[in-house]
């Protein structure tokens, strides 16, 4: 006869050996159902799709340059291309890409040819940029390094209106400013304006000074030339003498979901005007 102690021992052996069981089940499921949910993350960031060809400017030793030209394919495979602007050979790296779902857009990349291990690249992304927040600075230098989404795709993804009648008569205050090494927000826009005439001239504040000269805009191009400006010593910490000197590198221009965005192809950096009026 089992006595009353030995079957309350198996009874509670049997649910502790039920209790681990049930816990392993329910482990084992609930990794599966994260991978099913994670099994293929959005390809976006921000809520901007990336699939597309971007672009950046560096540095190079043995030229006055050298361009990258990354594209993101919607079929989640990337080519990354390096032209030295020399008769260097032009460098190829393959491999895939991904959203985290942090806001962050991941790219592994393996040379062309080669056996070496990949390389992981990760980006913060949003409408025009890409910026580097995790990569190898022995090989992309420490200056910081900036993607911009090319003109044409740009227009084309987020519906950028580029018709130079789309800026007769408007007026937009300075937002923010975002290069490789910096990404400014503009604490007090209303002291720098961008006044668009019918005439084919621009009107500018810039805190204490005021500039003006003839604007030239062509389906998506721009060139400002100031031919007119006051000198006034601001307060210290104004943007003034920086914000009609970056004006006047601007090359490419954009009406993206209601915002200015004008860029400096040859710096990677991106200027955004809100627009009142």
């Amino acid at each position: 006869m089992i006595s009353t102690t030995s079957r309350r021992f198996r009874m509670a052996t049997g649910m502790m050996w039920a209790a681990a069981a049930f816990a392993a089940f329910f482990s084992i499921s609930a990794i599966g159902c994260a991978a099913t949910r994670g099994g293929s993350p959005p390809a976006t960031v921000g809520g901007h799709a990336l699939a597309g060809t971007w672009k950046a400017t560096l540095p190079a030793a043995s030229s006055g340059g050298r361009t990258l030209t990354l594209a993101l394919n919607p079929d989640m495979t990337a080519r990354l291309t390096t032209n030295f602007q020399n008769s260097e050979p032009t460098l190829v790296d393959v491999g895939t890409w991904r959203a985290n779902g942090q806001g962050l857009a991941e790219v592994t990349l393996r040379r062309e040819g080669q056996n070496a291990a990949p390389t992981t690249m990760s980006f913060r992304g949003d409408a025009t940029s890409l910026m580097a927040v995790d990569y190898d600075r022995t090989q992309w230098g420490t200056s910081g390094l900036t993607f911009m989404r090319t003109a044409a795709l740009q227009t084309a993804t987020v519906g950028g209106d580029r018709n130079p009648a789309g800026l007769a008569g408007s007026g937009w205050q300075w937002q923010s400013f975002q290069s490789p090494t910096e990404n400014l927000t503009v604490s007090d826009p209303e002291k720098y304006t961008l006044d668009f005439g019918d005439d084919g001239n621009v009107s500018i504040l810039a805190v204490c000074n005021r500039a003006g000269g003839p604007v030239r805009l062509g389906d998506g191009t721009i060139s400002i030339n100031l031919m007119r400006q006051t000198r006034m010593a601001c307060p210290p910490g104004s943007l003034d003498g920086r914000y009609t000197a970056l004006l006047t590198r601007v090359v490419t221009w954009s009406l993206v979901n209601g915002q200015l965005v004008m860029e400096i192809p040859a710096e990677s950096s991106v200027l955004r005007f809100r627009r009142v009026k």
